[in-house]
């Protein structure tokens, strides 16, 4: 009688035991080596496959005109608009949102003079002034000096430090910036 090792899970029920070895009926060891031929078979067959493609591929490169081959490129979405974006927490692609509203936000904080002190109001060097009263959800703003015409985005921006994730309800001259 020949040994078989048989590394494979079957139905232990039919198995004969004898001083130690395991025996299997000869119709669960041929449904056995059945299922190894098969996956040997579809290994082949993929390994097959890739040689076919791989030799394919080589052909493409030496006839770059066969219409049978085509080149595939990487995804790569195209680049977002450099503007301000509020309300960017929960979209796509927002971490290149919050980047960014902070390049914009630093470009206005080294272009103008920005204050959210009231009392600076008095103070001509201040291009921008604006008060804001810090609530729960929302701090509330309201524009006293704007002298570069900046728009209602930047200057919600201005408010939240360069963030908006959560957007704003307001202009250019009073609204509130939603917080965390």
């Amino acid at each position: 009688m020949n040994e078989v090792i048989i590394n494979y899970g079957y139905d232990t029920s039919k198995v004969v035991k004898v001083e130690g070895i395991d025996y299997v009926p000869k119709d669960i060891l041929d449904a056995v080596i059945k299922d190894r031929r098969k996956l040997a078979m579809d290994y082949a067959k993929l390994v097959k496959e890739m040689e076919d493609l791989k030799k394919t591929m080589r052909n493409a490169k030496n006839d770059i005109n066969d219409r049978n081959v085509v080149r595939l490129k990487p995804y790569k979405p195209d680049p977002l608009e450099y503007k301000v974006y509020p309300n960017w927490a929960f979209s796509e692609r927002k971490e290149e949102k919050r980047d960014i509203n902070k390049k914009i936000y630093e470009e206005l904080t080294n272009k103008y003079k920005v204050t959210r002190i009231a009392k600076n109001l008095q103070d001509e060097s201040y291009d921008v002034v604006i008060e804001t009263t810090n609530g729960m959800y929302s701090n509330e703003y309201k524009v006293l000096r704007n002298r570069p015409n900046l728009t209602a985005d930047e200057i919600a921006l201005l408010v939240d430090w360069g963030n908006i994730c959560f957007g704003y309800d307001g202009d250019e001259y009073s609204g509130r910036v939603f917080i965390d």
